[in-house]
């Protein structure tokens, strides 16, 4: 799961907006840190666990947001499929790009 994912598709039954898929991204570290960055400037960064086909994060930057999980759906060398709480799919490939400092 370590190293830098970039989500190249988002999917909901529901309509969704048009998002600039460049600017999603995730960098998990093999120490059980990460880093999210959304649209409009969202970011998120903390610890994480993968306990069977969940994935458990603990954003650190904010005092009011407890534990997020998510499905994964499927994990590959190179892809990521996650099935966020809402029911939105987002299929993610794994870059080669160095995790920020």
């Amino acid at each position: 799961m370590a190293g830098h994912w970039q989500v190249v598709d988002i999917s909901s039954k529901e309509e969704l907006p048009e998002y600039r898929l460049d600017d999603f991204r995730f960098f998990f570290t093999e120490d059980g840190r990460y880093q999210y960055f959304g649209n409009l400037y969202y970011e998120e960064a903390g610890v994480y666990t993968v306990e069977g086909s969940y994935l458990h994060t603990t954003d650190t930057l904010r005092q009011d947001t407890g534990e997020k999980t998510v499905q994964i759906l499927k994990l590959t060398k190179d892809s990521l499929f996650l099935r966020m709480a809402d029911e939105t799919t987002m299929k993610l490939a794994k870059d080669k790009i160095e995790t920020p400092k």
